[in-house]
């Protein structure tokens, strides 16, 4: 799972890593716990073009009736997207990557549960995503939203928690957008080997709660 993370990123890094050509961002100041239903920083693919936007965190399918009931998953499981058809059409014409600094999951058993933050050491990484767009009717303003792939938890990570974000390096990440791949070669990149490499430790309680967001919170204890 992923449910909460960092990203504190300058957008010229940003945009030079992913070589992004259209930047429609407001505001991309440095955050340190974003959480499900809050708007991130995505990047998307059109053609050769590639794009930095907001869109909501929490997948609306375009396929939707009732938004009021809708579920919105922030994560979904690389096996689901493997087995089922359910997001066929977002695997493959909707892909996206989630930029991040390095990610929180929370330990429940064994010595000193509570959070770890997952930290990046090369500093440049994201998150494998999908996202779509719905519009309740054709004249209706469209919502943007997506989600974040998740895998079994590999290496050390698997002794915090059973499941991980595909993490993937912007060597890796730009084919994963690449529009002409199909979706089951899109997938075959998320594999341990694309993963950069992790710093993990313990930090603070104060990340349970998402009104708090500051650069104190990734610090080691």
């Amino acid at each position: 799972m992923c449910g909460r993370f960092v990203l504190h990123e300058v957008i010229e890094n940003i945009t030079e890593a992913y070589r992004v050509e259209d930047v429609r961002v407001a505001d991309t100041a440095a955050r340190y716990n974003i959480a499900p239903s809050q708007n991130i920083t995505t990047i998307l693919q059109k053609n050769d073009k590639r794009y930095l936007v907001e869109l909501e965190w929490g997948m609306v399918a375009f396929w939707t009736k009732d938004l009021a009931s809708a579920r919105r998953p922030i994560n979904v499981r690389i096996e689901t997207l493997r087995e089922r058809p359910t997001y066929r059409k977002e695997l493959e014409r909707r892909r996206c990557i989630i930029p991040a600094s390095g990610f929180y999951e929370w330990l429940k058993e064994g010595d000193e549960p509570g959070p770890r933050y997952f930290r990046v050491m090369d500093g440049q990484a994201a998150f494998a995503g999908l996202w779509d767009k719905w519009q309740e009717n054709e004249e209706a303003e469209p919502l943007r939203t997506c989600t974040i792939i998740t895998q079994p938890a590999e290496g050390p990570i698997s002794a915090i928690h059973e499941r991980m974000p595909a993490l993937l390096t912007p060597e890796t990440a730009l084919r994963w957008l690449d529009p002409t791949l199909d979706g089951a070669s899109a997938l075959a990149l998320i594999t341990p080997d694309a993963m950069p490499p992790l710093d993990i430790y313990r930090v603070s309680t104060r990340v349970n709660k998402p009104t708090v967001d500051e650069a104190s919170l990734i610090s080691p204890i």
